[in-house]
């Protein structure tokens, strides 16, 4: 298992949905402010969104 970085926010996006385009999201979303869809769970006292489907990503 991955260890989860030390943010105090985390957004879980599972293989299945981004179909192994990883990179390329990294690039369309690194240092921009976006607006996630979701259900906002606690793992180890800290926030997290696991997002169903890309269409719940917006860039603001």
């Amino acid at each position: 298992m991955a260890s989860i970085p030390d943010h105090t926010f985390t957004v879980i996006i599972w293989d299945d949905v981004h179909k192994g385009k990883r990179e390329k999201l990294v690039k369309r979303y690194a240092d921009k402010s976006l607006r996630i869809k979701g259900w906002v769970k606690t793992r180890d006292g800290k926030p997290e969104i696991t997002v169903k489907t890309l269409d719940d990503i917006e860039v603001e």
